[in-house]
């Protein structure tokens, strides 16, 4: 099945809820920082246009408020407070953070507020690139771990009924994680969910980085499990990472990567999956604490033994109350 094949059986519906979906951004406190954080949101290189359709979405706003502005305030999906602006709890019931530096402003916001990322970036552009990079970063992460566990699943044939989706299946299930990320990508740049009009743009930078995915695989399945682990991870990260920011490209800029860009994608994605594969195989690894062997007591040693069965005389106690408190006892 190739990676086409996938996108005609795909429906963009769920992304197109979600991308959709309205919400109101508040901005507060000292007019400096709210126009400057404005500023960040829609993007210094935002058109007319989308700034004034990004007006009904944000609330930039500084003391003294009118009530209209305290009301779109108080009912904001988020309302970001700056220096000068409101406290946590004072426009309930609206989700406030706290944000002194400006630096942080968009990734405190995606921190915040994951389910509202879609929407964000698709109508406020200067929310976009971070956006897209966080969804490329985390497909292709999921899609290294569906290789992992693939490996994992076809080393160990023993437990392959446990695994039935994984083993054998992983091209498929990455493959489809691949196209969801194409219509992400798509809502995120303010695209069309349909991406049979971008095909002909599309397609070959996307087929070109799938292509040569698939032939690694292919290779790295000839490897024994434990090889093949790092191998297959790798390439589904470094594949997938390469298909995302060759389609960010095409729909950000309108043009395909010239073949420089496309090998210093490849550089990239090769980069980050050496680092994704190693936490991989620490989370795959067995504890060194189930492969050492229990530690065993000196001999003659009645203090230790005494510890092991759960008794041991205290510091404190005075050995000639002993005698007393046993007579005690039989009486």
């Amino acid at each position: 099945m190739t990676f086409w094949d996938v996108i005609k059986e795909m429906s963009a519906s769920p992304v197109r809820r979600e991308a959709n979906r309205l919400f109101v951004l508040a901005l507060a406190g000292d007019p400096e920082y709210v126009a400057r954080a404005r500023e960040m949101v829609l993007g210094q290189s935002s058109t007319l246009e989308q700034r004034v359709a990004a007006e009904p979405f944000l609330c930039a706003v500084s003391p003294p408020y009118s009530l209209d502005e305290e009301n779109r305030m108080r009912f904001a999906e988020l309302l970001v407070s700056f220096p000068g602006g409101p406290g946590i709890m004072e426009y309930r019931p609206a989700d406030t953070i706290q944000v002194e530096t400006l630096t942080e402003l968009k990734q405190k916001i995606f921190e915040r507020r994951p389910d509202l990322r879609l929407p964000m970036a698709r109508m406020l552009p200067g929310m976009r690139d971070l956006a897209a990079e966080q969804v490329i970063r985390e497909v292709s992460i999921v899609n290294a771990e569906f290789a992992a566990l693939s490996t994992i699943s076809q080393a160990i044939p023993i437990i392959a009924p446990w695994f039935p989706v994984v083993a054998g299946a992983d091209i498929v299930l990455i493959t489809k994680n691949q196209a969801l990320m194409m219509f992400r990508l798509a809502a995120i740049y303010g695209e069309s969910m349909d991406l049979k009009p971008r095909l002909r743009e599309v397609a070959p930078v996307v087929g070109g980085a799938l292509g040569w995915r698939t032939l690694a695989r292919e290779l790295a399945g000839a490897l024994p499990g434990a090889l093949g682990l790092p191998l297959r991870a790798g390439i589904a990260y470094s594949g997938t990472y390469a298909a995302g920011r060759a389609a960010q490209m095409v729909f950000d800029q309108g043009r395909r990567p010239t073949r420089e860009e496309m090998l210093r994608i490849y550089e990239e994605g090769r980069d980050l999956a050496k680092e994704v594969v190693a936490s991989l195989r620490e989370r795959f690894r067995k504890p060194a604490a189930l492969d050492a062997p229990p530690k065993a007591l000196p001999p003659g040693d009645p203090i230790g033994a005494n510890e092991a069965r759960g008794g041991g005389q205290d510091e404190d106690e005075d050995p000639e109350l002993a005698p007393r408190m046993d007579a005690n006892r039989r009486e």
